[in-house]
């Protein structure tokens, strides 16, 4: 803003972040007491683990002030009075403080780099084998020279070792890793001998999923660079899960898929090669894609799939209200009903197609279909050509019919009296007498025709 600091306003910050150095001028601020308090905290949660009542009050840690340029100090203070150290010591001391923190400064950002480029190579590995193993390679770059990687099985949810570095040695462990008994953090022996070290135990979580836990050497720990490996880390391994899964779901669907083609092609063989028509109807009247190769011929169709119920019936609209109203039924009453009794009372049993000697008779059958959970889904309906069986009854019928009149006539002969009989036997005799002559004489003339022909 133009604003001269310290000249026109004085300025002072808190918590003495990194930033706070290197701002111009030098930002005067107050540090807490982290470590103090750390420690204070620790020493309170032994008291209340040992004794369980204690009472607990607060506890008070002083903070520090750090003086700098922004409030128009000089950035040192004299020692009790007891006179002023040299010009030229404080620019050697200044000079000295400046040169650790901008290697500070610089070592940070190399850590930070190392981190991007060891988390851009984690997020994008899917394979939670590779990720580890380029992790043991990657971690000492970061001057983690001891960790441990344990995570849950997912079968059964029990810790496995799957990364060992103690002191820079990598332990060789099998592909499905080490079990970790009950009340350790590793198992034994993969420790470097006679290595004593302080290690900082982190959860790896992906939002409510545990998977596991990172301990990690404490001693070249940077808080902000851990915090963010750790849940790169997490991250990383979340992701390998999931594409594992994806891999397995995928495995089983393609399994599933392969299957389900066999049975589609076995129930296609089934139904080119059934000689009746075969069709569902769905509950609301629409019908289903899925036939038998002969229903089209059957039922003189040629394209069943765009045909309505109402065409391939045959219905009008007073037929097609009642059928629907039909199907309303079924689905209604189909449990309190019998299946016979609701398939009387279906309104098309059997239709006509064409005209005069050319017409064919289809009679439809009706069954229910259920889903998996027992609920009535479809009906099946089956046509069947009865033509031949049509005509076949008509026959019988005729000859039945004509049998009968003869009947009725020898009974009506046999009634009356014998000279009627007589009668009628001397005039059936006459006329087949009549009948032969014309045949005899008949006879020769056919027979000259013949030879001569």
């Amino acid at each position: 803003q133009g604003i001269d600091v310290p000249g026109k306003i004085a300025l002072c910050g808190f918590d003495d972040i990194d930033d706070s150095k290197f701002c111009t001028p030098p930002l005067f601020t107050v540090r807490q007491p982290l470590f103090e308090q750390g420690h204070k905290c620790v020493e309170l949660l032994f008291d209340l683990i040992r004794h369980k009542n204690t009472p607990v009050s607060s506890v008070v840690i002083p903070a520090v002030l750090v003086p700098r340029k922004s409030c128009g100090c000089s950035g040192t203070l004299d020692d009790d009075n007891h006179g002023t150290p040299k010009l030229e010591q404080k620019l050697a001391d200044v000079e000295v403080i400046l040169q650790r923190e901008a290697y500070e400064k610089v070592k940070m950002e190399r850590q930070i780099w190392e981190l991007q480029r060891l988390s851009a190579y984690l997020v994008n590995t899917f394979d939670s084998v590779k990720l580890i193993d380029y992790l043991s390679r990657q971690l000492p770059a970061q001057g983690i020279n001891t960790a441990y990687l344990v995570l849950n099985d997912e079968t059964e949810n029990e810790p496995i070792l799957k990364m060992a570095i103690s002191d820079g040695v990598v332990f060789p462990l099998p592909r499905e890793g080490v079990p970790v008994q009950p009340g350790s953090l590793f198992p034994d022996g993969y420790v470097k001998s006679g290595l004593e070290e302080t290690l900082i135990v982190e959860p790896l979580f992906f939002e409510s999923d545990h998977l596991g836990y990172f301990i990690y050497s404490m001693k070249p720990c940077r808080g902000m660079i851990m915090d963010a490996l750790r849940t790169t880390i997490s991250a990383a391994l979340q992701g390998a899960r999931l594409v594992r899964k994806v891999k397995i779901r995928t495995n089983e669907l393609e399994s599933a898929n392969v299957q389900l083609q066999d049975i589609a092609q076995k129930v296609h063989d089934i139904l080119d090669n059934i000689k009746q028509g075969l069709f569902t109807v769905n509950l609301d009247g629409t019908v289903n894609p899925e036939h038998s190769r002969s229903v089209e011929t059957v039922l003189d169709i040629t394209d069943f799939k765009n045909t309505t119920l109402k065409e391939i019936m045959r219905l009008n609209a007073e037929d097609e209200a009642c059928f629907k109203k039909w199907l309303e039924l079924v689905r209604d009453r189909h449990a309190s009903m019998r299946w016979e009794k609701l398939v009387r009372l279906a309104p098309v049993q059997e239709i006509v197609l064409g005209f005069g000697e050319n017409c064919r008779y289809i009679h439809f059958s009706y069954q229910k279909m259920y889903d998996r959970f027992k609920n009535l889904q479809k009906i099946m309906v089956l046509a069947i050509d009865v033509t031949e069986s049509r005509r076949i009854e008509q026959i019988v019928a005729t000859e039945k019919e004509r049998h009968e009149d003869e009947v009725r006539i020898i009974l009506g002969l046999v009634n009356n009296l014998p000279e009627i009989i007589k009668d009628y036997l001397r005039d059936t005799a006459d006329r087949i007498e009549t009948i032969s002559a014309k045949l005899l004489s008949m006879q020769e003339p056919a027979k000259f025709a013949r030879e001569n022909y």
